[in-house]
């Protein structure tokens, strides 16, 4: 039969080994759950500074798009004026012209 010593500096001296690998537990769980979260907060922002920085260069091309576009349609409408004008003149040409 084994007998245990259960005086005030045994009872002290666990509940003082108890708090401090309770302390030593939670310290070493908080830091890496705590280091855990920050990689994954840095892991998720720089999948949003890319897709902020792939939208800003789909917004800059698709801006370029549309001046291209903007300019091919002031030339066909001035190219439209030109036609109606020379269609105007032309039936003015004609016998009898309207």
């Amino acid at each position: 039969m084994a007998y245990f010593y259960t005086g005030d500096g045994f009872v002290r001296g666990l509940n003082q080994g108890r708090e401090e690998g309770r302390k030593l537990g939670w310290d070493d769980g908080y830091r890496v759950g705590w280091d855990e979260a920050v990689n994954q907060c840095n892991e998720e922002m720089v999948k949003q500074m890319a897709y902020t920085r792939d939208h800003l260069a789909a917004k800059d091309s698709l801006s370029a798009q549309l001046d291209e576009a903007r300019a091919v349609l002031q030339l066909a409408a001035e190219r439209i004026d030109a036609l109606e004008l020379e269609l105007s003149q032309l039936k003015l040409a004609l016998p009898g012209g309207a």
